[in-house]
């Protein structure tokens, strides 16, 4: 027998065994998505506000996760999925109005639990394939999260390569992943299924290692690193830790949130941890995947925001994002402007060139600090003299906790930030990483699956 449905951004509203008929003897009022295609009365409609089946009509229910035996359906109207994880047959269904309480009633529903799922692995150095994988029961502690987007990060590229030290293929890529948990491993009480988490690139840590002892655990020396130790998101399914979930608040779609989790986390705990204050002058290397969103972080965090790019075309884009000035490298000396306005307190540096970000310490204030949160291929050279006479510091940021990660992900809905993306269906992965690795990226790539 299905219970009443209380009102609830969230599903699952109901836990059924899906034997007996189903019966709900009230309307029910449920939270729609913007934008998503319902099924109402044999017509598609679209709803942007709460809907309540209080007339005649047809309502698609559609079970999203299962545990084996026992289905959560939600009975909110909503899409279903292409590949939700089960396979649905519907017999003898029918909706019947009484008055103005609607009654639903439905007959037996079989489900079959599919048993594969698709993922994009690495299965030699540079060679990213479309398998099929059997689905695997999460282990203690951990949960299995239905994927509905995960994002392309330059960072993949050591997995794709082969390059990253200790990798072992085939492996799936991917570390910016967002989705819905459909199953619970032994031991975990903080999560629940269908529940929205997102899981960064720093998936786990050791907990034993000196720095964990510290504290420091996001420079453990044995992390679980997704898409490196473990498998990440370019796949349907994904396996994690419990311990490494961040909850992904309503107002994000999952495409959003998903860049967030690493680029958005690395510029927005690089400003916030750099001990600076409002109204500092704070500069952002480059105008791309990291750059677009440091300068949003620095904005709206109350700093006097510059944008270093190359070329006039990106002064437009710096602008609209927040940035107050813009420096063209091509017309003018990055340095010594910032130097004419008094020196920056903070430069993010998130470019692709070594070569570029050395010739910026000299920009610097007294005591200013250098934050390098992009890695490039090239050397970064450096003059000791701005570092020693006014005791300038130079030093990296990487990623954050998973609490980081909701801090990051909150403050965003906050101010209203977001990640500037192009989607793509998961089968595309290789053309879409492609794409990132030439630079043509405008300016996080996301993998979608359907969900």
């Amino acid at each position: 027998m299905f219970s009443e449905i209380a009102n609830s951004a969230h599903w699952p509203h109901i836990k059924c065994d899906l034997g007996p008929i189903g019966l709900i003897q009230r309307p029910v009022k449920t939270n729609t998505v913007p934008g998503i295609t319902y099924m109402l009365a044999g017509a598609m409609q679209r709803s942007d506000s709460d809907w309540s089946l209080d007339h005649l009509g047809r309502l698609t229910v559609s079970p999203r996760a299962c545990d084996g035996t026992r289905c959560w359906t939600s009975i909110r109207i909503e899409r279903i999925p292409a590949r939700c994880g089960v396979r649905r047959t519907w017999r003898n269904r029918k909706v019947i109005a009484m008055n103005d309480n609607a009654s639903l009633e439905m007959q037996k529903v079989t489900v079959q639990m599919a048993k594969t799922y698709r993922a994009v692995e690495v299965s030699a150095p540079g060679n990213l394939r479309v398998v099929e994988r059997k689905i695997s029961e999460p282990g203690p502690r951990q949960v299995r999260i239905r994927v509905e987007a995960c994002g392309i990060c330059h960072t993949d590229a050591t997995t794709v390569t082969g390059t990253y030290p200790g990798l072992s293929l085939p492996r799936v890529p991917g570390h910016e992943v967002v989705g819905r948990i459909e199953a619970l491993g032994s031991g975990v009480s903080r999560w629940k299924i269908g529940q929205r988490v997102g899981v960064g690139l720093i998936a786990g840590e050791d907990g034993v290692c000196e720095l964990c002892r510290r504290g420091d655990i996001v420079n453990c020396q044995n992390p679980v690193v997704s898409g490196v130790t473990t498998d990440g998101g370019y796949a349907e399914v994904m396996i994690a830790e419990a311990r490494a979930l961040s909850s992904v608040p309503d107002e994000l779609t999952s495409a959003e949130a998903a860049p967030l989790l690493c680029a958005g986390i690395t510029t927005y705990n690089a400003l916030r941890n750099a001990g600076l204050r409002g109204g500092d002058l704070v500069a952002v290397q480059g105008v791309g995947g990291l750059g677009h969103l440091g300068i949003q972080f620095a904005r709206h965090m109350g700093f006097r925001t510059v944008a270093i790019g190359r070329g006039r075309d990106k002064e437009k884009l710096a602008n609209d994002l927040g940035a107050h000035v813009y420096i063209d490298t091509t017309a003018e000396d990055a340095a010594a402007v910032l130097q004419r306005m008094g020196g920056a307190r903070a430069i993010l540096a998130t470019g692709t060139s070594g070569d570029a970000m050395g010739t910026l310490v000299s920009g610097l204030a007294a005591r200013g600090k250098f934050i390098v949160a992009g890695v490039p291929q090239d050397e970064l050279r450096l003059n000791a003299f701005p570092l020693v006479f006014g005791g300038r510091s130079i030093y990296g940021s990487l990623t954050g906790t998973p609490m980081d990660g909701e801090d990051t992900l909150a403050f965003a809905v906050l101010e209203n930030i977001r990640p500037m993306i192009e989607t793509v269906p998961l089968e595309q992965a290789t053309d879409a990483y492609a794409r990132m690795m030439q630079g043509k990226a405008r300016f996080r790539m996301v993998l979608v699956t359907g969900q």
